[in-house]
């Protein structure tokens, strides 16, 4: 906030300064170019100030503003000398002196400033490189699984329009890898994969006291040295092939994980997932689970596998 006050204010003052000089077209036909990426910054914060009203702070922070706030110092940079040097050849020299320094001083700060955030941030970006990757993972699978939740929190928070526009940007050639469209799991697998613990397993399933079935695990991916995208669970039926059903939801924290395999990256491994028994058929042998790497839109199958409850079953297993 203190930052962007103090460039509103060098905008007002450069402003203020071309106004009284405006008389001096030399003057402005080198600063009014420069007044352009400021302008276009400003009046998109005005926009999205008013877009956004009502939605709470954290609406105004997503790092996409970034593209637009931007174009504020970068106009800046060009435009301060600008004016500063015509001040300049009509004031007195101690004057200038004093201006030249207070801004090399706030040039400065800003500089310093820009380092110190850029190096507090690096312990996130790991963290968000994580997220996007997940709604990836679920911008590909979108047409073959429904995660309304999952998509709200990782994609977008109006999610009813999501599938039709993956599958415009998908057909468009915008989507890479492009969108799964088969529930065989086939498409992104070897289906005959037998499992490897390398990837992750399938810990522990069963019924809850309260009659809901689910799974516990954890997933990675052991060459790209982090955790799954996303871990997509299927049922395979007598004779047939896996079928994908439903993604788990991922990024559980698993201290043992990462201990075990002497990687810090993989302390988000773990996943949980309940499952819709009407979603399984009752004639389900298996119940697998695969670790999905987004930027290849392949799967990998995890050890273990889990079987269909019968029905009635209510005792935790």
């Amino acid at each position: 906030i203190l930052v962007m006050a103090l460039l509103s204010i060098v905008l007002c003052a450069c402003l203020a300064y071309l106004w009284r000089s405006r008389s001096d077209q030399r003057l402005l036909a080198r600063a009014l170019p420069w007044l352009v990426p400021p302008g276009f910054a400003v009046g998109n914060a005005v926009l999205t100030s008013v877009g956004r009203l009502g939605w709470g702070v954290e609406t105004a922070l997503p790092s996409r503003y970034v593209i637009f706030s931007i174009l504020l110092p970068i106009g800046l940079v060009f435009l301060v000398p600008i004016v500063f040097g015509h001040w300049r050849e009509r004031s007195p020299v101690r004057s200038a002196n004093a201006l030249a320094t207070t801004l090399i001083a706030t040039a400065a700060s800003f500089a310093l400033l820009h380092l110190l955030s850029s190096l507090v941030s690096l312990s996130d970006w790991a963290e968000v490189q994580r997220k996007r990757r997940i709604a990836k993972a679920l911008v590909e699978l979108v047409d073959v699984v429904d995660e309304p939740d999952s998509l709200a929190v990782y994609v977008h928070s109006i999610v009813p329009p999501l599938r039709a526009r993956a599958l415009l940007l998908d057909r468009l050639g915008f989507v890479r890898p492009g969108l799964i469209r088969s529930h065989s799991i086939a498409a992104i697998a070897d289906p005959a994969d037998p499992g490897s613990a390398a990837y992750g397993a399938i810990e522990r399933s069963g019924v809850t006291g309260s009659g809901i079935w689910g799974a516990v695990g954890w997933a990675v991916l052991p060459y790209a040295r982090r955790p799954a995208d996303a871990v997509v669970l299927t049922y395979e039926a007598r004779g047939g092939e896996p079928v994908i059903f439903a993604l788990a939801d991922p990024g559980k924290v698993r201290n043992d994980v990462a201990s075990a395999n002497s990687e810090a990256t993989y302390l988000y491994s773990g996943w949980a997932e309940n499952f819709d028994r009407d979603a399984v058929p009752d004639d389900a042998v298996a119940l697998k689970a695969w670790a999905f790497d987004a930027e290849r839109g392949r799967a990998y199958r995890l050890a273990g596998e889990a079987h269909r409850p019968p029905r009635g079953t209510h005792a935790a297993k």
